[in-house]
């Protein structure tokens, strides 16, 4: 049989009374490390059903197993059973044997087999004899080496010269450009052996800027506008209309939508935001009309002879593919994108509103086995659109970055709001191109198609409102997410994941200071909910310092953003916004169209009151499916919200950890809002008896707690080292999950697997030592060269480990007072370097490589 990557194959379905054959089809869809299986069309399968999932590389000579699929239904009716085998090789043929048990209303054996590859490590290293080079200043239209081009003169008037196998490389430096665009025709090549690409020359760094450089816009002559309120006012260069950029010196402020008293508003509910007189966030912002910047900054400032930065650009380059041809292959890498931020907004003859677009450094319509390669995002509105059919699309090893995300809830979702009812905005429409809430990368489907097998890995998403969006409908399905080896710090949302997606698998992530850390909400459309999302499979990951969701709880002018009446333990009402591991707060689905979520192996640490590892909001999904992890809050561990008589209400969590510093396990709330129906648990069999008496459930199979209620007894926690201490009891504690515990790249030590993303650090002779504060280290963040003094002058060695344990570097036998030691082979991320002593003590630090 073909090795394939996208399989229709068909199945021999096997009736136990051998009075009749029928013939089924399983399709099967891979990744790189990940294999999604789809049983189709199952309706004459009941619900009464227990699975055997085998599979094996096609050489080896034995059978894994793996995880139970999950069933459900479409509302045109059509049944679907979906599964994950995961954590695979690149590049390998595997072998699946599926046995579905029916056991309703007679015994029935329903056997699929497949064959199927995994799809190989992407290839970078490709060499063109047809290369086009370009350079900042770059003239003429030769793009050879000597006598480079413009990229605007390549793209908008020799774009025929741009074929498959072309090479784009970008000679270092600035490029103030934008607005590039490059349309696919049938006569384009769909060979992924020659991809066109886009590139900085080696050794060099090309930077795509869509600020303007002027002397207006960078050193603008401000005037005091109001001198009471610290309000300054200057000429708005006309290139930079409707901005969503304004940096400060290089703090990002926030764009208000009008600088009138409130007295003005009174028309409006949704608006009190403003610079004079109204409710500001920070204290800091700014606001632009047709003419004019209007900024006023928290500590009062005259803003002259700082560095201003706005954009004129709302896109560095657009790719389409209209006709949706098979298109060639593009990777885009080693480049800079940053300052993408202006709106493209347009008004009618009458001024009325025609449309408002917001920036987005790259998009992407209509193509496939897209590569985004080692890039960097800075202050962008969007980095990436992917709209239309995006199948087997790759970003990894980037970095992005921004300031957004750490604004409080209220700023960013007021920015995409505008006013009405107000005489002043008949004439002035500042109020438009203002929306910042986006993400590093928006996927957004064609209509009636199947998205599926994207990876977004290794990558270093700070200070953006979400890390990762995608939005379908029940007819725009997702299949085969991987999200993995990530790091997100300081967003809003981690991972954003809206509507109809199946079989997605997000491992291996490091969230740090993130509110709302996995959102998983089904689409609505027309009041119509469609959930339809999953099976979804969460494993070693780790969480920690989730803040409120307000992440300030009050502005600098002493005014509350934002009140929700929140439940401490069933204690009263808090200023506060509460944040979550897992948020899923919408109505009940019917049961049919629900799926199952699968958290193995994961380590969360929640640190506010109002923060929870999971918020359960009402019967969303089928089951969560909890084992082997180790939920940790200072406060509250788990929050159950509005669960009163859903008798279908769906969590079962075995072998779990359950920590609370204050002995504050759970609430339950029978009835959102409801202080009287409000109950706190400390005691985990309490909670599971109570859970079922609210709910109305008695069936273990889709509602049980039981597990553990241990200290974890992490390393450090406090600089992000949740590994186990030796003394731990969650060590050997965990219980063997098929295709999880036995993981090719992970192996545990012991007579168990440990609870918890991390096994104990066997490298190290004894527990680590509180931090011992006689050692310097600095810089951190480090770019390439770290510095460690050590005043005791005694000999000692230093390891550093990457967020999943895997040992980077050591250096042994140093005795000098200072060293320096090159980390430059580092990716960026988060690393936790450990500093050994001659009597084996040791003490673990958190580092962050830019």
């Amino acid at each position: 049989m073909n090795k394939v990557f996208t399989s229709l194959l068909v199945a021999i379905l096997f009736l136990t009374n051998g009075d009749s054959i029928l013939s089924q089809v399983i399709r099967t869809e891979s990744t790189i490390n990940s294999i999604g299986y789809y049983i189709e069309n199952a309706n004459s399968i009941s619900n009464h059903v227990s699975f055997e999932i085998k599979f094996k590389e096609s050489i080896a000579p034995s059978w894994r197993n793996g995880i139970d699929p999950s069933t459900f239904t479409y509302s045109g009716g059509n049944k679907l059973f979906a599964g994950s085998i995961l954590q695979l090789k690149a590049g390998t043929e595997y072998m699946l044997d599926i046995t579905i048990i029916d056991s309703f209303p007679t015994f029935n054996k329903h056997n699929f087999t497949a064959k199927v590859s995994t799809k190989k490590e992407v290839n970078l290293s490709h060499s063109s004899s047809d290369i086009l080079y370009v350079s900042p200043n770059g003239k003429g239209r030769t793009y050879s080496s000597s006598s480079p081009g413009a990229i605007d003169t390549l793209f908008n008037f020799d774009a025929k010269k741009i074929k498959c196998g072309t090479m784009i490389l970008c000679k270092g430096g600035t490029y103030y450009v934008g607005g590039l665009n490059f349309n696919v025709t049938p006569s384009l090549c769909s060979d992924l052996s020659t991809p066109i690409i886009i590139s900085s020359m080696p050794n060099e760094s090309a930077v795509f800027d869509g600020s303007d450089p002027s002397q207006e816009s960078c050193y603008p002559t401000w005037t005091l506008y109001n001198a009471a309120q610290n309000i300054y006012t200057a000429k708005l260069p006309a290139s930079t209309a409707f901005s969503a950029l304004f940096l400060y010196d290089n703090l990002r402020l926030f764009p208000y939508a009008t600088i009138y008293t409130q007295q003005f508003l009174s028309l409006n509910t949704y608006y009190k935001e403003c610079l004079t007189n109204c409710k500001t966030y920070f204290g800091s912002g700014f606001y632009r009309n047709a003419n004019n910047y209007f900024i006023k900054l928290s500590n009062g400032e005259n803003p002259n002879g700082k560095k201003i930065t706005v954009s004129k650009q709302n896109y560095f380059l657009r790719i389409s593919n209209s006709k949706t041809y098979n298109n060639p292959q593009f990777i885009v890498k080693n480049i800079t994108l940053k300052n993408y931020g202006k709106s493209n907004v347009s008004f009618t003859i009458l001024g009325a509103l025609e449309y408002d677009i917001s920036a987005t450094a790259l998009i992407f319509t209509n193509m496939t086995n897209t590569i985004i390669d080692h890039c960097t995002f800075e202050h962008n509105t969007s980095p990436m659109y992917f709209g239309g059919k995006s199948d087997s699309t790759i970003i990894q090893n980037c970095i992005a970055k921004d300031q957004t995300g750490a604004w409080m809830h209220g700023a960013f979702k007021n920015t995409s709001l505008t006013l009405t009812g107000d005489i002043n905005w008949i004439l002035d429409n500042g109020k438009y191109g203002r929306d910042l809430q986006k993400s590093f990368v928006y996927f957004e489907p064609q209509t009636n198609t199947i998205t599926k097998n994207i990876i977004l890995r290794n990558n270093t998403i700070n200070g953006l409102i979400s890390g990762g969006a995608a939005r379908q409908s029940e007819v725009s399905p997702f299949q085969d997410i991987d999200i993995y080896n990530n790091t997100y710090i300081n967003c809003y949302d981690a991972i954003d994941i809206i509507g109809n997606a199946a079989n997605y698998r997000i491992w291996n992530n490091r969230i740090s200071n993130c509110p709302i850390v996995f959102s998983l909400i089904p689409f609505e459309e027309n009041n119509i909910t469609y959930s339809n999302s999953g099976p979804a499979y969460f494993f070693r990951n780790i969480v920690d310092k989730s803040p409120t969701r307000a992440n300030i709880p009050n502005s600098v002018d002493n005014i509350n953003p934002e009140i929700y009446i929140g439940y401490n333990s069933c204690e009263g009402a808090q200023n506060k916004v509460w944040s979550t591991g897992l948020k899923m707060n919408t109505g009940p689905e019917p049961a049919e169209v629900r799926t199952d979520l699968h958290f193995y192996h994961n380590t969360m640490s929640v640190e506010d009151s109002l923060s929870f590892n999971f918020f359960l909001w009402q019967n969303t999904w089928k089951r969560i499916i909890s084992k082997n992890n180790s939920w940790n809050s200072k406060f509250i561990v788990l929050n159950f919200e509005s669960v009163l008589n859903q008798n279908d209400y769906g969590f079962k969590s075995i072998n779990d950890n359950f920590f609370s510093e204050n002995n504050k396990l759970a609430t339950i709330n029978g009835t959102h809002g409801d202080l009287m129906s409000c109950r706190g648990y400390n005691n985990l069999d309490s909670l599971d008896l109570n859970l079922r008496k609210i709910t109305g459930n008695y069936d273990k199979n889709l509602l049980q707690i039981k597990g553990y209620n241990f200290n974890p007894k992490f390393v450090n926690p406090s600089n992000g080292d949740y590994h186990l201490l030796f003394s731990s009891d969650l060590i050997d504690k965990a219980e063997y999950i098929p295709n999880i515990s036995d993981q090719i790249n992970i192996n545990y030590f012991g007579a168990a697997p440990d609870i918890g993303a991390l096994e104990a650090n066997t490298t190290a002779s004894s527990d680590p030592s509180s931090d011992d504060n006689s050692f310097e280290i600095y810089p951190n963040p480090v770019n390439n060269v770290l510095h460690i003094i050590n005043p005791n002058v005694e000999t000692y060695k230093i390891q550093i480990h990457n967020i999943f344990g895997q040992q980077c570097h050591e250096v042994q036998n140093i005795g000098n007072i200072l060293s320096t030691f090159d980390v430059s082979n580092l990716k960026s991320g988060i690393y936790f370097i450990s500093i050994h002593d001659p009597n084996g003590k040791f003490f673990t630090k958190k580092i962050i490589k830019n």
